[in-house]
């Protein structure tokens, strides 16, 4: 068990760039701290969030090891906490939400793709960080960075 959470963390970093090792996902997280402590701690949570709602959701597990579910979750949080939204406790309680929500997009993408042998790839990312964007201007406690 503990293996396969470890495993799955890292694998959601590789994910981002299609390699399926866990240990290319930890020298991306690793280059990630090298340019920003913040932003390898906001990916962090994304990675975490998105094993924790795949798993609650009931993804096969080999798909949450292999990192599938949750390399969306990392985007999204990155994009919503200091890439387009200001970085501040509101900002990532925001990104949080975003990369829960990512993931449960990315499992009815999946489901919706299978029968023609599609692949969500980026779409959950995409999907949910313009409809979180959309809802920006409308939340007093959330600013756009610049």
């Amino acid at each position: 068990m503990w293996s396969d959470i470890w495993r799955a963390f890292f694998a959601s970093f590789a994910q981002i760039f299609l390699a399926p090792q866990w240990y290319v996902g930890a020298i991306f997280l690793l280059g990630i701290l090298v340019a920003s402590r913040r932003a390898a701690l906001v990916a962090s949570i994304g990675s975490i969030v998105g094993i924790a709602i795949a798993w609650t959701l009931g993804s096969p597990a080999q798909d949450i090891r292999a990192g599938l579910l949750g390399y969306n979750a990392v985007l999204v949080t990155l994009a919503l906490d200091g890439v387009f939204v200001m970085a501040t406790g509101w900002g990532l309680a925001f990104a949080i939400i975003g990369a829960g929500a990512s993931t449960a997009v990315s499992g009815a993408l999946a489901e919706t793709f299978a029968p023609i042998g599609g692949h969500t790839l980026t779409w959950p990312y995409c999907l949910t960080t313009l409809t979180f964007l959309l809802a920006v201007p409308s939340l007093p406690r959330l600013h756009r960075s610049d």
